[in-house]
């Protein structure tokens, strides 16, 4: 059975996105862990909307079951969650970890496995 491993930025305190609509802040390395997954891959239209310019050229759009790139998507679709921790926190919309359980921590990089 093919597992299907999502990325997801996360401030210190879970919020995907912070009060002012900004995201965390980014390390370096999470566009390219973000990229490792995505490119030739099919989005929804949410997700493809979310993505930069780079990515839009080398993703597709379906109307099918999607890579997970929006938080409803991660939600319904992901067994295996990679999150970058951003060094930023604040107040904003939190990602919950329903279902799923953290499986690995080290420095920025965790990893959450659906239970």
């Amino acid at each position: 059975m093919k597992k299907i491993v999502a990325t997801l930025l996360l401030d210190r305190n879970d919020n995907y996105v912070l009060e002012d609509g900004s995201l965390p802040r980014r390390p370096q390395w999470d566009k390219a862990l973000l990229e490792t997954f995505v490119i030739g891959e099919s989005l929804s239209e949410d997700g493809y909307n979310m993505v930069g310019k780079k990515l839009k050229e080398n993703v597709f759009v379906t109307h099918g079951e999607p890579y997970p790139i929006t938080i409803p998507e991660i939600n319904a679709l992901a067994d295996i969650i990679l999150v970058t921790r951003s060094y930023t926190s604040g107040k904003g919309k939190r990602f919950r970890f329903n279902n799923f359980e953290k499986v690995l921590s080290t420095g920025q990089l965790e990893i959450w496995r659906r239970t």
